[in-house]
């Protein structure tokens, strides 16, 4: 808000900081294909029980969104 920085985020994203903080909110000059959400993990963790639950209610999560 106290920046003169541009930002490309996701409408819902935009949306929500507008109503906490004065800024503005502008639509893009040209068609911005889908945004995408991914995992990363580091691949100690690719076997441990917990990290593979997380991961996977994240995935369900995000895909019901």
């Amino acid at each position: 808000a106290q920046t003169d920085l541009v930002a490309a985020i996701g409408r819902r994203v935009a949306e929500a900081f507008a109503r906490a903080y004065p800024i503005r909110l502008f639509a893009p000059p040209i068609p911005l294909p889908p945004g995408r959400v991914g995992q990363v993990w580091h691949r100690r963790v690719d076997s441990d029980p917990g990290h593979r639950w997380l991961r996977r209610v994240l995935a369900e999560v995000a895909a019901g969104v």
